[in-house]
């Protein structure tokens, strides 16, 4: 179920990554009340503000899953990577965004 919501209603968490080929494409990774995309080195998770809010342990928890998947493809390809949380909080200026974001 897609829903529309204002761009007011989402904090935004970084990651940076290297190697920034470490995934060979694009992958987008989208749930109830966030969307995640990892890409070229930068990892971008798009979440609902109010969950996020409720859930002072989403961070970490998102943190984790993203470094399962990063462990998962190190079993095949067996290259280090480096993973990290960009420290705090994204509230980007939306204004330059025309269209609301549609989190599935």
């Amino acid at each position: 179920m897609n829903n529309q919501i204002k761009p007011s209603d989402i904090i935004v968490l970084e990651w940076t990554f290297s190697p920034s080929d470490f995934f060979e494409e694009t992958i987008s990774i989208e749930r109830n009340d966030y969307e995640m995309i990892i890409e070229k080195g930068r990892v971008t998770a798009k979440i609902r503000l109010e969950v996020f809010e409720n859930n002072p342990t989403m961070k970490n928890e998102l943190t984790n899953s993203l470094n399962d998947r990063f462990l998962g493809v190190q079993l095949l390809s067996t290259e280090a990577y480096h993973l990290l949380l960009f420290f705090g909080l994204i509230r980007p200026n939306f204004s330059d965004y025309s269209d609301p974001f549609e989190l599935a």
